[in-house]
């Protein structure tokens, strides 16, 4: 079934009471990271954790809407949609006359959206291929079945496939199987098959020249949340820069053909790549340096002129990326500056959490409009 849970101020009273933990001293500090996790202290610690694994047992959804104008805790209530499949709807300062028309097209959308129940999923891939992580809103039984009280279209799920060195890969193709099981609204059981054959590049230019930067950014994007919530938003920005730096640095060394004799997600953050004084407090750690940036207008090279005793057709094939990701640095620097991982005292920890919580189930087209929203001319409105 499906349970809408409404609140407006933080629960103070009964078992699931929660205790204020806001502190906005700790906003932009490594003590932030500890407000952004559920609340694990108090008379019933891991109370909500407990209640959705419970409630996933149950098959029950839980859809919370939380119209607050005042501290309430986002993160420990978060934990209710995110285990058992459902969804967070947020509205911060909430006035009737502003958010009540958005309110009520969300619930009637969450009422009468289609809906699969019951629901388990699992993904298989070829022999030599293993899953080695999840994104999205679930709880996993064993190490791969994905339990989903609901299942609707905005139900959004990421992941990550790793080379299984125990099984070398032998074929020319990869293919990854997805398998929904789940009820309809009438009560008929089904079963849903995605498959998808994809084949295998031999060099890391086929890779490159076929990348879809949305989906990377998308994933960039979650596994810098799940990092943010473990080491704190300075971990994942960093991580995120050197991701940043470390796809660059293979997608050019494929165009020039120079080997590389270490894999470039193994190498560690390089030294001589850092901000411009004044950007490093608040973004922190090594940017993508010396990359073309790019976006509306001709690229920028961030790593100065070359030198003028190089060749000038080669110092510029060695600084272009290709065109399938031209946008990666831009993008990057989108997510670095959004509202889930900029630095600062502006947000608030529930707008925070609320983000980071809505980011791990954005689709890849949302999440390209989350980092880089689009300009609308307002003459269009008029």
């Amino acid at each position: 079934g499906k349970l809408c849970v409404f609140i407006s101020s933080l629960p103070t009273c009964g078992e699931a009471a929660l205790k204020p933990r806001e502190n906005p001293r700790a906003y932009g500090t490594d003590a932030e990271r500890l407000l952004l996790r559920p609340e694990s202290t108090g008379q019933n610690p891991h109370w909500y954790e407990t209640r959705a694994v419970e409630f996933s047992r149950l098959q029950i959804g839980v859809e919370l809407f939380c119209t607050a104008q005042q501290y309430t805790d986002v993160a420990t209530l978060s934990v209710l949609p995110r285990i058992t499949a459902g969804q967070l709807y947020y509205y911060p300062n909430f006035t009737l006359k502003r958010d009540g028309q958005k309110l009520g097209a969300e619930l009637v959308r969450a009422l009468s959206r289609p809906t699969g129940f019951e629901a388990v999923m699992r993904v298989r891939c070829t022999r030599g291929l293993r899953v080695s992580a999840f994104r999205g809103n679930y709880y996993i039984r064993g190490h791969d079945l994905l339990a989903l009280p609901n299942c609707s279209p905005e139900s959004i799920f990421a992941l990550e496939l790793s080379h299984d060195d125990q099984t070398p890969m032998t074929t020319d193709i990869a293919t990854v199987q997805a398998s929904l099981l789940y009820t309809t609204s009438s009560g008929e059981r089904r079963i849903r098959v995605h498959t998808m054959v994809i084949p295998v590049a031999h060099n890391v230019q086929d890779i490159v020249n076929t990348a879809d930067v949305d989906v990377i950014c998308n994933l960039l994007a979650k596994s810098a949340v799940d990092i943010a919530l473990k080491q704190g938003l300075d971990a994942a920005r960093t991580k995120l820069q050197q991701k940043c730096v470390d796809i660059v640095a293979a997608a050019r060394s494929a165009i020039t053909g120079a080997p590389t004799s270490v894999p470039a997600y193994a190498r560690g953050p390089s030294t001589n790549q850092r901000l411009p004084p004044h950007m490093q407090q608040q973004y922190g750690g090594p940017p993508p340096s010396s990359i073309m940036m790019g976006g509306n207008g001709p690229p920028t090279n961030l790593g100065g002129p070359p030198s003028s005793q190089a060749n000038p057709d080669s110092a510029q094939s060695a600084l272009k990326l290709p065109k399938s990701l031209e946008l990666l640095p831009l993008y990057t620097m989108g997510i670095l500056k959004s509202a889930a991982f900029r630095g600062g005292t502006d947000i608030n920890v529930d707008e925070r959490s609320f983000i980071l919580q809505r980011l791990d189930n954005m689709s890849p087209q949302l999440t390209r409009y989350f980092i880089y929203p689009r300009v609308l001319p307002l003459h269009m409105f008029l």
